[in-house]
């Protein structure tokens, strides 16, 4: 498979360092106008990928990312690799190094988060991927939009995750859940992956939390007391409107808040409604399979 359509926005500022923020959009829409200017702002090159390709999954976005990677000369060069439609950049490209070193140079580093938008969401991930937690801070869920590491480390990374679920055959609907799989399969690990969870570099924004303020000129966020460097807001109903406008970021896109906002409370309206007709399910089930071993203990008699 062939990605062509690579789009380089080269912002050269003297001779300072400029990290590449590599992205996967096949076309320009949402909050990608708040990414190429804030990366314009705050010094980094970001590099498009895909654009006027047909979307067929997330299997594009990793081939065509692995396939870009494969080609840069340095393999030891530091790359971010974050979703092209909800994240900005908030903080200068020159201190980013430090932070990543600070961390682990050796391992994909990924964006951690605390709570999702879905209440179902949080039930699920508390259920089932409770096991995987890389934390025992509020920051504790690995998400998959925004990474940073060596190229040859994110390389290697991918290159699992296209062997396992053999995305030249197959497309692949979420990369969240494929790192899932690889973590039960015990293809990798934490000695290889690591997430921020102290958000030294990322932080992840939601309708539930409100840990981002302004402070000292830049974005901040009060529980872990640091200054991110990249700030994604995933899912349907998070909007980064005010934290553009704080960072004085060019936009043509926001989000309608009584439109998004209606969209949260009829998520959670539903899973709530969802959880509260399981829980009865049960509760039904539970009582006739009572009734039933209480009638046979009476013929019995």
């Amino acid at each position: 498979m062939t990605f062509l359509n690579i789009q380089h926005s080269h912002y050269i500022i003297s001779n300072q360092y400029k990290m590449k923020v590599i992205v996967y959009a096949t076309k320009k829409c949402q909050y990608y106008s708040a990414l190429q200017d804030s990366c314009k702002k705050f010094n980094y090159e970001l590099v498009t990928l895909g654009l006027g390709n047909k979307w067929n999954g997330m299997g594009d976005k990793i081939l065509g990312i692995y396939n870009y990677l494969e080609k840069l000369s340095d393999k030891e060069e530091i790359v971010l690799v974050v979703d092209a439609y909800d994240v900005i950049i908030c903080r200068d490209s020159k201190d980013i190094i430090e932070e990543f070193n600070k961390l682990d140079s050796d391992k994909v580093i990924f964006n951690a988060e605390s709570l999702s938008y879905s209440i179902i969401n949080n039930f699920g991930w508390e259920l089932y991927y409770s096991k995987y937690k890389l934390s025992s801070t509020k920051y504790n869920k690995l998400n998959a939009g925004a990474m940073i590491g060596k190229t040859s480390k994110i390389i290697d990374f991918f290159s699992k995750i296209i062997n396992v679920n053999k995305l030249n055959k197959t497309k692949l609907k979420s990369d969240q859940k494929a790192i899932y799989k690889m973590l039960d399969k015990k293809l990798i690990s934490d000695k290889t992956i690591g997430i921020d969870s102290d958000c030294k570099i990322f932080t992840a924004v939601s309708d539930l939390t409100n840990d981002i303020v302004f402070k000292d000129n830049n974005l901040y966020n009060k529980n872990t007391k640091t200054h991110p460097f990249v700030i994604h807001g995933p899912g349907k109903t998070t909007s980064l409107d005010h934290l553009i406008e704080k960072l004085n970021i060019e936009s043509d896109f926001k989000k309608s808040q009584f439109f998004y906002q209606f969209n949260y409370y009829l998520t959670n309206l539903l899973d709530f409604v969802i959880l509260l007709s399981l829980f009865f399910l049960i509760f039904l089930i539970y009582k006739i399979k009572l009734y039933y071993t209480s009638k046979s203990s009476q013929e019995t008699f």
